[in-house]
């Protein structure tokens, strides 16, 4: 999930997997953390594993990527690392080594005390092949491991507060698809998870469609751009950055379009309504100009006739 409930977190290499690529956790000083995840080899070489933990922040490009960042400074606590662990069968590992075709599973544990400074923690596991050590700052990718994302919440949480920073569409298209731009604000100071959905009503006040909104994720203070949960895909390739789409493709006069959304820890709803135009003027050229070309071959056989 990066940040969505299952959007990207780092990708893995075609023989590594981790499963769950994404862990969340909430929790109130003292408390000890844990929670169990597995890693799986699925090639036929012996794979040699260093295990790494770095910070990480979201992009400036508001996309759910994120930045790796080289330090711990911007953790509410930057001793925070030392309470990490990783165990196998109740040993503390800082490697460790899968066969072919082997599934191993590991146990995450953190130790919260009673003053551990409240806040969010945001940092990534790396399982990093031994040959491949070197983890460059700005990548979301190893050439030859896996990792996974922890959002954790060091409580009690503040107010949960945040609004619509955009939500925008063409305001004249000639056909569809139809990308509308929908962007979130996180002012909590902890991570949300927000869903929602777009509905379009025509002039005469029918809703002739709806569009179902990725479930994500917006870490604290920051921003989030949400595409639709069915073409994500897609849409990355064909749109500089996330948009949700309205597939329908033929469309004539006045739409309205609300988007309505919400936290899951909160019962505030979100809720803003634009208006775009539709004329398929394209296709107007087209008939006008087969019906140019149908008059002037008919006044041309006239002319001979006559």
């Amino acid at each position: 999930m990066l940040l969505g409930f299952h959007n990207k977190a780092f990708a893995q290499s075609a023989n590594l997997g981790i499963f769950p690529p994404i862990m969340q956790i909430e929790t109130t000083p003292p408390a000890e953390v844990k929670s169990k995840f597995y890693l799986q080899n699925d090639g036929d070489g012996m794979l040699n594993l260093n295990i790494e933990i770095k910070a990480f922040k979201p992009s400036s490009s508001n996309d759910g990527q994120i930045e790796i960042l080289d330090n711990f400074e911007d953790f509410p606590d930057p001793l925070f690392i030392n309470r990490i662990k990783i165990k196998d069968k109740g040993v503390v590992i800082k490697s460790l080594t899968l066969s072919p075709k082997q599934r191993k599973e590991l146990d995450f544990e953190i130790t919260i005390p009673p003053n551990e400074a409240k806040g969010d923690y945001y940092f990534t596991l790396f399982f990093v092949n031994v040959p491949s050590t070197n983890i460059s700052t700005n990548s979301t990718l190893t050439s030859a491991g896996v990792a996974m994302n922890v959002l954790l919440s060091v409580g009690p949480k503040g107010e949960t507060k945040g609004f619509i920073d955009k939500f925008s569409a063409p305001l004249f298209v000639d056909s569809g698809p139809v990308p509308f731009t929908v962007q979130i604000e996180n002012q909590s100071d902890h991570f949300v998870s927000a869903k929602g959905s777009i509905v379009i009503e025509n002039i005469f006040g029918q809703k002739v469609g709806k569009i179902d909104l990725l479930p994500v994720n917006i870490l604290s203070s920051s921003q989030r751009l949400i595409p639709d949960s069915k073409n994500a895909d897609l849409n990355a390739k064909a749109y500089p950055y996330p948009v949700a789409i309205w597939p329908e493709k033929f469309l004539i006069g006045p739409y309205k379009a609300t988007l309505t959304l919400g936290f899951s820890d909160s019962e505030q709803k979100f809720s803003r309504t634009i208006s775009f135009f539709a004329f398929p003027a394209t296709y107007l050229i087209g008939i006008l100009a087969a019906l140019g070309i149908v008059t002037f071959i008919i006044l041309r056989i006239r002319k001979k006739i006559d």
